[in-house]
């Protein structure tokens, strides 16, 4: 069994209260489930984000792997530099190297502001151990009240405009969810915010000389190279040009979102798990969802950006076949990745995948899978960081929320399924899609994957 009992959701009281104020009129977003908020569509979980940073009183903690120097961070350093100066404590702790181009201009600027940053396993490093181990969490929680939890990053490739041409549409999930589940949130991040495993941006004096936004950049409609313009640029920065980039943002927050304030949900409960500091044998959220697949009776369905199982969720999932149990699981096709080595790992693996039972959907794109979502029994949805992979197991940080409730879980399998009506059957006696290896796949690509197939093998251990 889990650490401590899956309890039911307060129903209504979440979504009631959060869709007047989340939810933009002229915007799809958020799935209206029983108990919770669940955001497929990235305008409505930025205007969220925005707006729950807005709404803070006493404090704020963002955890995240991956935040750039794009229009996207721009909007949530804005908002959190708003929040600081309010008096409202903000804590930013990213991956040293997942987050190395968010360059020490702006992380000097917002910390004359009182925002303070903390790096996991910087680069450089003279520890090789931690050179693959990541911190891979995305988490925001505001004032032990509200636990924002997903598999989105802080850049544009997860909040930009679909429209723009120079980036792929990501497609994400993230759960909003109250109640003491906010509290286990906020012990792990002080568990990882204060272990030595972290050190201040300060130490680092090859943050210094680089580029940041430009000084004429507009965001939002006002400026016809937004977003693009932001990655692009190359002038040495200093702090007045950080703050009168953060204050365009800061308009461009106060253009999207609505004036008034709402009222924050009644609390609710869900299930959090975490990987610790340090993942390993003794302390690892891996066990805790073999145990949730264990328990699985009917049905499991999975969406991932790859599918790479390890032994022990081989035994899971075997064990789950043998109960009778229907497993499903979506990824990305070659078409749609964006991540070639990992998924060339999970072609090694498709044939047995498929001989064993396992219901493979390739997604035919044009957007990229990146969300990390489970649906078991038509009850519990499991959304969070956690990939089906060894990297997950064993080495890098996660977090996942557990929900056991079947509106929230009819509402998130319902989006799978219509994504799998634009996915390929692998068929179980070739290990192929129907349509050939790679449906629709540019050679380029396909030449690529067979590359990496051989070249996985060999490294087996970092994927």
């Amino acid at each position: 069994m889990l650490r401590r009992r899956i309890p039911k959701i307060n129903r209504w009281a979440l979504g009631l209260a959060l869709l007047p104020g989340l939810l933009l009129a002229a915007r799809p977003a958020a799935s209206e489930t029983a108990g919770a908020l669940v955001f497929d569509e990235a305008d409505a979980a930025l205007d969220a984000r925005l707006q729950l940073i807005g709404q803070a009183e006493h404090e704020i903690d963002v955890m995240v792997y991956q935040m750039n120097m794009d229009e996207a961070a721009a909007l949530h350093l804005a908002a959190l530099r708003a929040a600081a100066r309010r008096g409202v404590r903000v804590r930013i702790l990213l991956d040293g190297v997942g987050s190395m181009f968010l360059t020490r201009p702006p992380m000097a600027h917002l910390e004359q502001e009182g925002i303070a940053f903390r790096l996991y396993h910087p680069w450089p490093s003279l520890r090789p151990r931690r050179w693959t181990r990541r911190l891979h969490d995305k988490l925001l929680r505001v004032d032990d009240r509200v636990l924002l939890i997903g598999g989105r990053s802080i850049t544009d490739r997860f909040y930009g405009p679909a429209e723009a041409e120079e980036r792929r549409v990501t497609l994400d999930r993230e759960a909003l969810v109250t109640g003491p589940v906010v509290d286990a949130a906020r012990t792990y991040f002080e568990t990882v915010w204060t272990s030595n495993r972290v050190r201040p941006p300060q130490s680092f004096a090859w943050m210094e000389d680089a580029p940041t936004w430009p000084d004429d950049f507009a965001f939002g409609d006002g400026d016809p190279r937004a977003p693009g313009a932001i990655r692009r640029a190359v002038a040495r920065a200093d702090l007045d040009r950080v703050a009168q980039a953060l204050d365009r943002a800061e308009a461009e927050i106060e253009r999207r979102l609505p004036a008034e304030p709402h009222r924050l949900p009644d609390p609710t409960e869900a299930e959090f798990l975490e990987s610790g500091v340090s993942p390993s044998a003794e302390h690892t959220i891996a066990h805790d969802i073999h145990v949730l697949l264990g328990e699985a009776r009917e049905s499991m369905v999975i969406e991932m950006p790859y599918f790479i199982p390890t032994r022990a969720f081989l035994h899971a999932l075997d064990d789950a076949l043998d109960r009778g149990v229907r497993v499903e699981v979506l990824v990305n096709s070659l078409q749609s990745t964006m991540n070639f080595l990992a998924h060339a790992a999970y072609v090694n693996r498709r044939p047995s995948l498929a001989r064993r039972g396992v219901r493979l959907w390739e997604y035919r794109g044009p957007e990229a899978l990146h969300a990390k979502t489970f649906v078991l029994d038509g009850r519990v949805t499991v959304i969070g960081s956690y990939n089906v992979n060894r990297r997950s197991e064993t080495r890098d940080t996660e977090s996942v929320v557990v929900i056991d409730d079947p509106e929230v879980a009819a509402a998130v399998a319902a989006i799978i399924a219509e994504r799998m009506e634009r996915a390929d059957l692998v068929c179980p006696e070739r290990g192929t899609p129907v349509g050939g290896r790679h449906p629709g796949a540019r050679f380029r690509r396909r030449a690529a994957t067979r590359f990496l197939q051989v070249f996985t093998r060999l490294i087996a251990r970092q994927i």
